[in-house]
């Protein structure tokens, strides 16, 4: 069986751990947006479970070891997610049409919807348009 070929961050990630004698934890922590954003889609609703969506995630200032990183969020890739939520869910088979959002300032976090310098409003927009 061949194993993928890892990629430069991987490659640089083991070397830096290997130079300061850390454990070489695996990297299935640092995702794609897209990635998991296609993951989330395919694997559909859960039955009696409202629908979540994050903007963006990087838990990695508060959790040292094997922190959860989305990498390569914009709002376009966002807004496509959310769309799909929102046009697939089934919404008429549950009392409430509550949709979470993942959050509005959590900066620890690295998730945010809060205008910022990088995207501005851009993050707001997209929901206001997508949820209108």
């Amino acid at each position: 069986m061949m194993s993928h070929p890892r990629t430069f961050v991987e490659r640089l990630s083991r070397r830096i751990k290997k130079k300061i004698k850390i454990k070489v934890a695996d990297l299935n922590y640092y995702i794609d947006y897209s990635v998991f954003m296609s993951r989330q889609i395919k694997n559909g609703f859960r039955e009696n479970v409202y629908p979540g969506i994050t903007p963006m995630w990087d838990n990695s200032a508060r959790r040292r070891e094997n922190p959860f990183i989305l990498h390569n969020s914009t709002p376009e890739k966002y807004k496509i997610w959310l769309s799909h939520i929102k046009e697939n869910y089934p919404w008429n088979s549950v009392p409430e049409h509550f949709l979470f959002i993942n959050a509005w300032n959590e900066w620890a976090e690295g998730n945010h919807l809060e205008p910022c310098q990088e995207w501005g409003t851009a993050y707001l927009e997209v929901t206001k348009e997508v949820l209108k």
